[in-house]
């Protein structure tokens, strides 16, 4: 496909081969022909091997540049946890899948398009070989989901809050490739506005908490936000990181096959057009029927349902709320014919009846604070995740 030169980085997988789309008796060259070379004649490029180059064109004394990052293909997951008797999919980015492979077929199961299916508690390997002839691998942990009422007809999924948090910065690109990495497909995270109206993904109001700087949020632009380092508080090893942009956080979960849970945070910018905003990324990314959106703040549940009558949408209860009838029958005015609608709150706030009311009305349950499959073991099979 053609490819228009602009300021922003390009990215293409090792092996691809594209057309320079610009008019005009340009040369074209790579500084570094081991990772990228250009045709001349045809006005290609063909990427060879992972870096980044910057690809330069000169006519007369008009000059135009653009940054290209190749990429290895790869498998959207090294590691997947799935249930017995459910599944999961892989995908294979950058080249086409030719033969979808399981070390132990007793164990886990695969399609010839990557779907995966737990057939009983063990560990596998999956094995996926690529058009460029190299193979790729994802372990599978198949577990056994017979312990409680709860998992048994495994409900019960559990998301990976701020990503994987035990070992990378929380709320960054690391924490979400390591959630993935460990199984998981359904990450949390948290929407801030910058002050030119970039959202991004950062849980506090300010940057003190997470990065080498200080401010709000709301009172920094998105470039000069993106010129801290969010890593180093964490682990020396994570130097450099960025906060990412909603939209680099959508792009993540397009590409590694999870399923966004998305918190609408206190925030003045936290508008009905804003709210309009982040749906329309997320329906340009292709993932509005494969998202979910909650808030401490019912107000924005309630533009959100306007803006997304099909959108999957919850509230979150405060720690020191008393879940009564009559917050239900506020959850029930959030319904439309189309869409679903949850509580998320500690399951201790849950009474007998409060259980009963929420599956009559069909409520569902999301529980918070939850620490392992032990937790998970004792909640009732009603709650759809953790």
């Amino acid at each position: 496909m053609p490819t228009t030169v602009s300021a922003v980085t390009k990215e293409k997988f090792v092996g691809t081969t594209y057309r320079i789309n610009v008019k005009g008796n340009f040369k074209w060259t790579s500084s570094n022909k081991k990772i990228a070379v250009v045709n001349q004649r045809n006005k290609t490029v063909k990427a060879l091997r992972a870096g980044t180059v910057i690809i330069t064109g000169k006519n007369g004394t008009q000059e135009k540049k653009f940054k290209l990052r190749v990429k290895n293909p790869y498998i959207n997951a090294d590691n997947m946890t799935v249930y017995v008797g459910k599944t999961g999919k892989l995908k294979l980015k950058g080249t086409s899948p030719v033969k979808w492979k399981t070390s132990n077929s007793k164990i886990v199961s695969v399609s010839s398009k990557g779907l995966i299916r737990g057939k009983k508690k063990g560990k596998a390997v999956i094995t996926v070989t690529g058009k460029n002839g190299k193979k790729y691998t994802c372990k599978v942990k198949v577990i056994q989901n017979s312990a409680s009422n709860a998992a048994k007809n495994g409900h019960i999924y559990k998301v990976a809050h701020r990503g994987n948090t035990t070992i990378a910065p929380e709320n960054t690109l690391s924490a979400f490739k390591t959630a993935v990495d460990k199984g998981y497909r359904y990450i949390e995270t948290d929407i801030q506005f910058t002050r030119d109206n970039v959202p991004v993904i950062i849980h506090d109001p300010y940057i003190n908490n997470t990065s080498n700087g200080t401010g709000y949020v709301s009172s920094l632009t998105f470039d000069q936000i993106r010129s801290f380092d969010f890593g180093s508080w964490k682990n020396p090893k994570y130097a450099g990181e960025k906060i990412p942009s909603f939209q680099e956080f959508l792009d993540f979960c397009k590409n590694y096959n999870v399923h966004p849970y998305i918190e609408l945070k206190e925030d003045p910018r936290m508008t009905k057009s804003n709210i309009q905003k982040l749906y329309n990324m997320v329906y340009a990314a292709g993932l509005q029927n494969n998202v979910t959106w909650f808030s401490f703040e019912y107000s924005y549940m309630t533009m959100m349902k306007q803006v997304a009558p099909s959108a999957d949408i919850g509230y979150v209860a405060h720690i020191y709320s008393t879940v009564s009838n009559n917050m239900v029958n506020q959850l029930k005015k959030l319904k439309t014919s189309s869409n679903s609608v949850f509580l998320c709150c500690f399951p201790s706030k849950i009474s007998s009846s409060i259980l009963a009311k929420c599956k009559k009305e069909k409520i569902q349950l999301v529980a918070r604070g939850i620490q392992g499959m032990e937790d998970i073991s004792k909640l009732d099979p009603y709650y759809r995740c953790a």
